[in-house]
Formats: structure tokens, sequence, C-alpha cells
């Protein structure tokens, strides 16, 4: 059964090659499975980023300003978000979860992210998130007392956090065909 993408597919990638190559492969998949458009958005979001035809999104940037923006714009535009939460100085990939924001537990970045929200009018979107207590990284070697160790993700967690989101939309857009099928 082929996979159904909208017509319009909107990547909003941090600035950095890796990402940026992997962003391109991306695109290029969204065309060979039809869609019209792709828009590679540079972790910048404006009002110029989304297009009508956008109807699912999966973000997964690391700064709150832009996940604000994007969760703000899908919920005003009725567009199907899912947002990543944090897993810094987490090491446990089976203890993700997607749920509503007002459930989670055990994540600071949701957290800010809860009452950011609630100050926009907005109390409910998909997420992922992972009710682990972070653990407390070692001091940093810095003779900065001002300076704040930023949190840490382990090279397996953003990897799991996105095929588990992955796998949550596809589910989602296939949902539909199947009861269809069923009856």
């Amino acid at each position: 059964m082929p996979l159904a993408v909208s017509e319009t597919v909107l990547l909003v990638l941090t600035p950095d090659p890796v990402t940026l190559r992997d962003g391109h492969i991306a695109a290029e998949e969204a065309f060979a499975a039809g869609a019209k458009q792709v828009r590679l958005v540079l972790n910048r979001v404006g009002p110029a980023s989304f297009g009508g035809a956008v109807r699912d999104l999966d973000e997964c940037i690391d700064t709150v300003a832009a996940k604000l923006e994007l969760v703000t714009r899908c919920t005003a535009l009725q567009v199907k978000i899912i947002s990543a939460m944090g897993s810094g100085n987490k090491l446990d990939p089976s203890q993700f979860r997607i749920g509503d924001i007002s459930k989670t537990e055990g994540c600071p970045l949701a957290r800010v992210m809860r009452r950011e929200l609630r100050v926009r009018g907005i109390e409910h979107t998909k997420v992922l998130f992972s009710p682990e207590v972070p653990i407390k990284p070692a001091p940093l070697v810095d003779n900065d007392p001002g300076r704040r160790s930023t949190p840490a993700s382990c090279a397996w967690l953003p990897s799991c956090a996105g095929l588990m989101m992955g796998g949550y939309i596809v589910q989602a857009l296939i949902e539909p065909a199947t009861e269809k099928q069923a009856t």
C-alpha cells in the first residue's frame, strides 16, 4: 500500500550540515511519495512558512521560541502537530510516551511549554515526552561561575523519538483507510 502524503510538506531543520543533508533526503522521499511542494525551513518559523495544504506536522526543534511558534500557528490553522519534548540528560528510550501535553511529567521542557502555551490560550497539544528523571551531569570544568551546562542528548534518544513520532503519524494516516477496509 503506497504511503499517503500531503501535497505540501514542511520540514523544519536546525541549520547544521548533517541536518540539512538529512532534510534534503527527506524532501526527495516526500516528492517520490507524491508531494507537490516541499519547504525546508531553518529553525525559524514565521507566517510565510505555512501554505494552505499542510495538514500534519512533526517537529523536533530544540528552541522553545520556535516550538511555541509552530504549536501556536498549527493550532490556529487546525494543522495536526506532534511536538518532541526534551530528551536531554535522559538515557532510556523505552520511557518515551506520546500523549497530551497536559498529562506530561518528568520533562522540564514540557513544563515550560505547558506554561507558555497556557499563556497563549492553548491547553492541549500532542507531544512525545519521557517521564524519566534527567540525570545530573558532571559539573563543568569552566571557570565562569555564571555558565550553565546545556542538557545533552545521548546519541540514540533523538533517533528513537523520531521513529516513534514517525510511526505515530503513519498509523494516524492509514487508520481511516484501515477502518474502511474492515467494513
